[in-house]
């Protein structure tokens, strides 16, 4: 991530809007701004930026716009490593997240299926 101070700076402002995003491409960026944030090797200001925001209506939006068919994979995707990347901050993240990745693994297309096997 470049700037990942700068970023930081706006990580609280960004969150507190994520529940009115309804363009695809701005969902797309949200979820990957939030991916690369919370990757455990993330810029230590970006990590002490998130243990002072509620990370609880982001996970509540990533897990709508997984389930939502009309959401496109890219977005999906994003979120979902999101998600996978809060398991430690958020335990029950983890099982949620399974159960909804089984199900995107049955009825999603090819590229949903490719990502969900890292997974």
């Amino acid at each position: 991530m470049r700037y990942p101070t700068e970023h930081a700076a706006n990580l609280a402002y960004l969150l507190s809007r994520i529940n009115e995003v309804r363009n695809e491409s701005c969902k797309r960026h949200y979820a990957r701004i939030l991916m690369l944030s919370t990757k455990p090797n993330a810029h230590e200001a970006v990590q002490n930026a998130l243990i002072k925001v509620d990370m609880e209506p982001a996970i509540g939006q990533f897990f709508d716009w997984i389930i939502d068919p009309k959401v496109k994979v890219a977005v999906k995707v994003c979120a979902a490593e999101a998600l996978f990347n809060m398991i430690p901050r958020y335990a029950w993240i983890k099982e949620e997240l399974a159960a909804q990745l089984q199900i995107l693994m049955r009825i999603g297309g090819p590229a949903i299926q490719a990502r969900g096997k890292n997974y």
